[in-house]
């Protein structure tokens, strides 16, 4: 590995809290499972419906880029093809399977089945009548909106970013359409340490206006 190309403020404060982490539940597992359930609780609460509506927003404009003019657009930035329409699917079907989809597909159907979601509350866990919702909460989760999500951020955005814009291969990339002039900044050679920086400064600038 190049040591050389390791962003160290990304390396160190995404495992800097891994480790604080591990150290927190070999210490106290019980408050550490409290606090993960408190926090996921309180982000389902306040931005559950905000990621359904998202979710749909994202499927919506899935449908209407596959079945329209925009379909056709080819990106990628190259002359030629380098797989076919049947193996570019393959490898974004075996992609997400083999990402989640391997121990989801019957892990997440028996934890809905032994406890029912909220909006089949009205339902006995654990018996005959909490199997079907348990599916339906599952093909949600793994339905035609996980699929949408891949195809709107990971097939589209990244691609047109990496492959015509000369981002990184990297998830920061898909702020690409918000934070173009930063991400490019930090592309370039610079360090997260001086976009963090750079947007101190503008947002002084903007309190020194007001």
């Amino acid at each position: 590995m190049n040591l050389k190309k390791v962003d160290w403020p990304v390396f160190a404060i995404s495992g800097g809290i891994l480790l604080l982490f591990v150290i927190a539940s070999i210490i106290d597992v019980q408050a550490v499972s409290q606090f993960v359930n408190v926090t996921f609780e309180a982000s389902v609460y306040y931005f559950g419906g905000f990621w359904q509506l998202l979710l749909l927003v994202m499927l919506g404009a899935a449908l209407v880029i596959a079945f329209s003019k925009y379909g056709k657009v080819r990106i990628g930035n190259r002359d030629q093809v380098e797989m076919s329409t049947f193996r570019w699917i393959s490898v974004i079907t075996i992609s997400l399977l083999g990402a989640g989809g391997v121990f989801w597909a019957a892990s997440e159907p028996m934890y809905y089945f032994m406890d029912v979601p909220p909006v089949h509350n009205d339902i006995e866990a654990a018996t005959q009548a909490a199997i079907a919702p348990a599916m339906a909460q599952a093909f949600v989760s793994w339905g035609m909106g996980a699929w949408a999500v891949l195809g709107t951020t990971g097939a589209i955005v990244l691609m047109y970013a990496v492959y015509h814009k000369g981002m990184p291969m990297k998830p920061r990339s898909l702020l690409y359409p918000f934070l173009v002039n930063e991400l490019q900044t930090i592309s370039s050679g610079q360090s997260l340490m001086h976009f963090v920086s750079l947007r101190s400064q503008q947002v002084q600038s903007v309190q020194l206006v007001f």
